[in-house]
Parts: C-alpha cells; sequence; structure tokens
C-alpha cells in the first residue's frame, strides 16, 4: 500500500502528463528516468537534465530530478518531483541508458532509467512542445537581472573561453575541443561582420567571460575594430567563473545577437533565447596555443526559422 501511494504522488506531480494519462499510471510498476550528475559545470549539468526531459516526455515517464549547483535558482526546482532515498526503493531496478540507439523505455516495468553521459539521446530541439516546457524549467526563480542592456541599439552578447583562468582549461582540454578555445581573432572578426550586417544602427557588445580582467579584452577591441559606433560593456567587479553564472547565462539569451564558441553554457543560452543573428565557429586550426576559426556558421532568423549559411574566415589586419 505504501509502494502504491507513493507513485501515486509520483505521478500526480509529473507536470507534462494530462488528467487522463495521469490516471493510467497508478499501478506499483511506474518507470521512471532520472540522470547521473556528470561532474561538470552550468551547461554540462543542463544537458544532462534536458536529455533527461526528453526522454522523459518521449516515453510518457516522470522524470526524477536530480539537484545540480546552481539548479535551486531554477523554475525546475520547484516544477519537478526531487529524487530521494525513499523513492529509489519503489524500483525493481536500475538500467542505464546505453551509448547506442538501440533501446526502448517502457513505462509499467518498474524500472528506473538512468542518463549518463556517454548515454545516446538525440534530442529534437524543433519539438515545440518540448521546448516550451524546457523554458519554463529552465527559467529563473529569483535572479536578479543587474546587466542593463542598451534599447537604441543591437546588442550583442559575446561568450569567451579564455583559458588560464578555470583549472579545467588546460592544454588537453584545449587540444580536444577547437571549436571552444580560439584566438581573439575570431571574436574580432564576428563583430566587425556584426557591424557590417547592420551598418546604420548603433552596435553594443557585452563580453561574457571567465577572464578576472576583462577590460584587457575591451582594450584589444578597441584598438583592433577601431569602430566608434560600437560600445563595449562587461562585469566591472567580482568577475570569475564561480560568479554570476545563472545570472550571466539568462542576461545572454535576452541580447538581439549571439556570438558563441562551442561551450555547452552558450549552446544553451542559443537555445533559450531568440536572436536575430547567432555565429559560431565551425572549423578552426591549431595556432600557438589555441585554435584559429577558419569557416564560421552565421545563422540569421527569418518567418520561417533560421537561414544557416557557412562562411570562410579572412583575417585582417
Amino acid at each position: 500500500m505504501r509502494r502504491l501511494l507513493l507513485l501515486t504522488f509520483l505521478f500526480y506531480n509529473f507536470s507534462l502528463y494530462s488528467n487522463s494519462a495521469m490516471s493510467e499510471l497508478g499501478d506499483d510498476r511506474l518507470s521512471a528516468v532520472t540522470y547521473k550528475l556528470n561532474g561538470g559545470r552550468f551547461g554540462d549539468n543542463l544537458s544532462s537534465y534536458c536529455r533527461a526531459k526528453w526522454l522523459s516526455l518521449k516515453n510518457n515517464i516522470p522524470l526524477l530530478y536530480q539537484p545540480f549547483e546552481h539548479s535551486e535558482q531554477l523554475m525546475l526546482h520547484e516544477r519537478e518531483l526531487k529524487i530521494s532515498k525513499k523513492v529509489l526503493k519503489q524500483f525493481s531496478k536500475k538500467v542505464t541508458i546505453p551509448s547506442s540507439s538501440r533501446y526502448s523505455l517502457n513505462k509499467d516495468t518498474g524500472i528506473l532509467y538512468e542518463h549518463v553521459w556517454q548515454s545516446c539521446v538525440p534530442v529534437n530541439w524543433r519539438d515545440q512542445e518540448f521546448l516550451h516546457e524546457i523554458k519554463q524549467c529552465i527559467a529563473p526563480r529569483r535572479v536578479k537581472q543587474d546587466i542593463v542592456i542598451p534599447t537604441d541599439c543591437i546588442a550583442v552578447a559575446v561568450h569567451m573561453r579564455t583559458p588560464g583562468w578555470f583549472h579545467v582549461d588546460c592544454g588537453r582540454a584545449i587540444f580536444c575541443h577547437p571549436l571552444k578555445y580560439v584566438t581573439y581573432d575570431y571574436y574580432i572578426e564576428q563583430i566587425k561582420r556584426i557591424a557590417a550586417m547592420f551598418p546604420d544602427q548603433k552596435i553594443y557588445v557585452h563580453i561574457f567571460t571567465d577572464h578576472e580582467n576583462p577590460s584587457e579584452l575591451i582594450q584589444l577591441f578597441k584598438e583592433k575594430i577601431n569602430n566608434d559606433c560600437i560600445m563595449y560593456g562587461y562585469r566591472k567587479k567580482g568577475n570569475n567563473w564561480r560568479s554570476y553564472v545563472v545570472e550571466d547565462f539568462f542576461a545572454m539569451t535576452q541580447f538581439d545577437c549571439l556570438m558563441r564558441v562551442k561551450s555547452i553554457f552558450s549552446i544553451y543560452a542559443e537555445r533559450l533565447g531568440n536572436y536575430k543573428i547567432v555565429i559560431c565557429p565551425k572549423l578552426a586550426v591549431r595556432k600557438g596555443n589555441l585554435h584559429e576559426v577558419k569557416k564560421v556558421v552565421v545563422k540569421t532568423m527569418t518567418e520561417k526559422g533560421y537561414k544557416t549559411c557557412t562562411v570562410d574566415v579572412m583575417i585582417r589586419g
């Protein structure tokens, strides 16, 4: 009886189910899905959560939420059913979702399916039902938006991963992720590109970075770009890899344009935002301790969604 009551509580807290669907989940063999904490940063944990959420929605089974760093600042902390030892006892066994796509999830077997980092979960980010639910869950609870975005210009969020400030950003990581750790030329040339796309408007560029002295980056950009129509912004106090993680993430989604690297943090900002332009690297080659971008993807929003093209990068002096 206790088991039946707990499972009834579980599926009644699963927000995606309609009343008719929920009434079918009352027996004691209800399955669920969760995710194993991956040890990564905010973007990595969002990825694990979202992939488990996708499996939950598409297989009509509840999601058991594993809290991760900063998740208490998100609406999912209120909306999802939190995993606990008591809940875990209700399942007959735990099954790890494999790294191949040949698997199925059965909602009536009393199994707890666990997503791990290597699990194969291809998410369709064009699925509007899923995207709507994700935007409801990955939303701020009480986050203070302290970045003021000018409204009389094209506002550009620039996400930079600069090695030397976070301990994981070392030689091996740089070698393995050529589209994440790129030379400053990439940012300089793509800021120029966006300015050229809006020739009659002022441009506001805000730098989001782990760099503890972002004013150094701003000074470099001003010298290399030399365009009086471009204004720059950054956090002037307390900027480091530990600070303002959630605040910066949601602020980034409010800009007109996004320039990013292959970082899960800003990839998810792209998925939650509504940008006119998104630019990201597609091909880079090793240059010194970083990588020089040779091709970029430019996404331009149209009435039918993003129009995507690949462009060669010409480094100008």
